[in-house]
């Protein structure tokens, strides 16, 4: 190409940019831009409501086994809480397996047999008074014995 036809090009050119770029121009594309299209408000709350329905709600994956040391230490204290209350509970119990009948005041024995009608029949004073004397003579022999056994 020749100079000739360069020049005439970028003249061509630049008058283009000089009608693009003349300030009606630029205010009528401002223009179009700033406009609004009718019904746009109106429908608004709709469009915006069903691009929010549209969305898939994605529930949040849980990883377990980033909770794994809590989950460890829960599982040691529950152990730990679950022995403690087991082990007490065979003491309450052995507890209250050691306690005699003469260790019960005679009383407790009356009023609880008092309060059971059917119990009443039974003598259990007499019972009471059997067993202790045959404990009284079976610790006095324990006792004689003891006391002659360290004499020899």
């Amino acid at each position: 190409m020749d100079s000739n036809t360069t020049d005439i090009e970028l003249g061509l050119d630049k008058q283009k940019a000089e009608e693009m770029l003349n300030k009606e121009a630029l205010r009528q594309i401002f223009d179009k831009q700033n406009q609004v299209p009718n019904g746009y408000f109106e429908a608004f709350d709709e469009q915006v409501l069903n691009k929010i329905k549209a969305q898939k709600r994605q529930r949040p994956i849980i990883n377990i086994m980033s909770y794994k040391p809590y989950l460890m230490a829960a599982a040691i204290t529950i152990l730990i809480a679950t022995t403690y209350i087991f082990i007490k509970s065979e003491d309450q119990n052995a507890t209250i397996a050691k306690v005699n009948i003469q260790d019960i005041p005679t009383e407790e024995i009356d009023s609880y047999v008092n309060d059971n009608e059917s119990l009443a029949e039974i003598d259990w004073q007499a019972e009471i008074n059997t067993v202790g004397n045959m404990i009284d003579d079976q610790a006095g022999e324990n006792l004689l014995q003891d006391t002659n056994n360290k004499q020899n």
